[in-house]
C-alpha cells in the first residue's frame, strides 16, 4: 500500500520560521548544543532556500524540488541530515496539531545520485587570505591550527584538552 501525497501546507516561510523557533525551544531542552546548532543552520538553509523560491506552500512537490537541490551540493551524509531534520521538523509539527499530516512522508528521496568532487588543498596563499580574513577572531587559532597540523576544521573544533598531552607537545 503506498503512501498518498500530503496535502500542501498552508505556511509561507515566515510563519515556519515563527514555528521552528518554538520547535527548538520545546524539542532540544537537554540535547547537546551542537546538535542543536546543526539542525538549526539545516532547517534555516531550507526556509531561506523557501523564502527566495516562488512556492507560497510547503509540499511534496516543493521538498522534492529542495531534496534534489540539496542531493546536487551535499555529500551524501550531508543530504541525509538534511532530510532527517527536516523530517524531525514536519513529525513535530504533525504531533503537535500544526499540520493535519507531515509532507516530508509523501517524498521518496534518493541517495545516490551524488558524484564525489575530488578534493583541492587550501595553497598557502588562500590560507594566508583566510587568516587575514580571520585576524583577531577566535577562528584565527581553529585555522591556524588546522593548518599547521593537517586537521580538518571540524576535528579542530571536536579537540577537548583531554586530548592534548603538553609533555610530549601532541
Amino acid at each position: 500500500m503506498g503512501r498518498h501525497r500530503a496535502q500542501p501546507i498552508p505556511f509561507n516561510w515566515r510563519q515556519l520560521k515563527d514555528v521552528s523557533e518554538k520547535y527548538f525551544e520545546s524539542d532540544f531542552i537537554g540535547r547537546a548544543e551542537s546538535t542543536v546548532v546543526g539542525n538549526r543552520i539545516r532547517l534555516n538553509q531550507f526556509l531561506k532556500w523557501l523564502m527566495h523560491s516562488d512556492h507560497k506552500v510547503v509540499s511534496a512537490d516543493v521538498l522534492t524540488l529542495y531534496s534534489k537541490r540539496v542531493v546536487e551540493r551535499c555529500t551524501t551524509r550531508t543530504a541525509k541530515e538534511h532530510w532527517s531534520t527536516l523530517g524531525r521538523f514536519f513529525n513535530w509539527m504533525e504531533r503537535v496539531g500544526l499540520i493535519a499530516e507531515s509532507p516530508h512522508w509523501a517524498v521518496k528521496m534518493r541517495f545516490t545520485t551524488f558524484k564525489a568532487r575530488p578534493k583541492k588543498p587550501m595553497t598557502y596563499e588562500e590560507y594566508k587570505k583566510l587568516r587575514a580574513c580571520a585576524e583577531g577572531h577566535w577562528a584565527d587559532w581553529i585555522f591556524m591550527l588546522a593548518w599547521s597540523t593537517g586537521m580538518s576544521l571540524y576535528d579542530c573544533c571536536a579537540l577537548r584538552w583531554s586530548n592534548i598531552d603538553r609533555k610530549r607537545h601532541v
